[in-house]
């Protein structure tokens, strides 16, 4: 998988600790993951549609990212 972003959404779900560390400071833990400048702010603005879209792309379509919301 070539998508950074789509790494660290299946990282998210599959990782509680960190979910919790992404509720609490979306931007900060995009960040440490070591995201593209534009992939953290993806993450801060909650820009469910757009993680949506990369994760079809990629083909984890069946990703469940409910809980970015």
């Amino acid at each position: 998988m070539a998508d950074r972003l789509v790494e660290f959404l299946i990282e998210l779900d599959k990782n509680d600790e960190m979910k919790q560390k992404y509720l609490s400071d979306p931007k900060g833990t995009a960040e440490k993951f070591g995201l593209a400048p534009a992939d953290v702010e993806i993450c801060a603005n909650n820009d469910t549609e757009t993680m949506k879209k990369r994760c079809e792309s990629e083909g984890a379509d069946t990703l469940d990212i409910g809980h970015l919301k």
